[in-house]
């Protein structure tokens, strides 16, 4: 089965001296390809790899100076035309990058923890990266027939409508758990060439699907799926435990599961019978607990780690909760120790 793209034309933007970059189904796969990213900025690389059962597997891989910090930066207008309604599942391992949808004509910002998916037989979109962060991206391309056959029609189109992708064209954000999305990031190999890559690409896809129409429920020999509200719940509480650091505000943590701040705050109680702030600041100051318990790290470290603006928020947050500061118990531990 051929991939479900004829040409995808990169018209660059990050660089004006270069015109165009045109990924076409018929060449061989692209391996690093260096992209057009000007030096007081950083590095970059493009890579893509077709697979045997109809999908294709793209990666972009940005790394940025430290002078970069702060901006954002368009890359390139993409633009495809698809011989049939496809399916792109759009996931950073690292990084944030906000894409102008041209036919939708709606901006959409993902980054880790929240996979944009798209639905569609044309592609026109300017995506924009926050050069902040180095960002790593991979998308999963597959086209409906190449989807009903993999997954039988009944499930692929159970899998569109949980998705929010029943009509095309269609373009969603969602929160994705690190145990679905990290398959697909991890797909592509450093350590491998030839068929041996291609198959272990392949797997990983497939193991990613399974993944996928497991945590939306989709299966057709499954029980029925979980309420909306207690999978939204869910993936937050996901996100909110694997990520380091200060965390969105509730505004924004809102739209992204396109929900009210109210809805999304009790639909996290109701779940795990506390609202969203409390569980945060409790789940962190355990953690800061068992760090101060079992290394060296740093105070100061810590806290950044942790989100907290300034050290003496942490410090006062964790006397509060344990009635002792953090140094009384990192002495306890040294003397035990001695």
């Amino acid at each position: 089965m051929k991939p479900g793209y004829d040409s995808i034309v990169l018209n660059w933007l990050i660089d004006p001296q270069q015109s165009s970059t045109e990924i076409r189904a018929v060449d061989r796969d692209i391996e690093c390809k260096r992209a057009p990213i000007p030096l007081e900025l950083g590095v970059g690389w493009i890579s893509k790899y077709d697979l045997p059962m109809g999908m294709s597997v793209l990666r972009a891989d940005y790394r940025f100076n430290s002078s970069a910090t702060g901006k954002l930066v368009q890359t390139a207008r993409l633009e495809a035309s698809l011989p049939v309604e496809t399916l792109m599942l759009h996931s950073l391992s690292h990084g944030r990058s906000i894409q102008d949808d041209h036919i939708m004509k709606e901006t959409f910002s993902y980054g880790v923890g929240f996979d944009l998916f798209r639905y569609s037989q044309e592609i026109a979109v300017t995506p924009a990266v926050d050069c902040t962060f180095d960002c790593l991206a991979t998308v999963l391309a597959v086209g409906r027939p190449a989807l009903a056959n993999l997954l039988g029609p009944t499930v692929a189109d159970r899998t569109l409508v949980a998705l929010g992708l029943g009509v095309a064209p269609a373009v969603v954000v969602r929160a994705m758990p690190s145990s679905v999305s990290s398959i697909l990031q991890k797909a592509i190999p450093n350590n491998m060439t030839g068929l041996m890559r291609t198959l272990f690409i392949q797997a990983r896809v497939l193991d990613y699907l399974t993944a996928l129409i497991d945590h939306l429920g989709t299966n057709e020999n499954d029980a029925p799926p979980v309420k909306v509200a207690t999978q939204r719940a869910r993936d937050l509480h996901e996100y909110l435990i694997n990520t380091y650091g200060k965390l969105p505000t509730l505004e924004t943590l809102a739209a992204q599961f396109n929900v009210s701040v109210r809805t999304l705050n009790n639909d996290f109680r109701a779940e795990y019978d506390q609202p969203i702030h409390t569980f945060i600041a409790e789940h962190r100051l355990s953690e800061a607990h068992a760090a101060i318990e079992g290394s060296d790290i740093p105070l100061k470290t810590l806290a950044e780690r942790l989100g907290y603006s300034h050290v003496n928020h942490f410090l006062a947050a964790f006397r509060k909760k344990y009635g002792y500061p953090p140094g009384n118990l990192r002495k306890r531990q040294k003397r035990e120790l001695s």
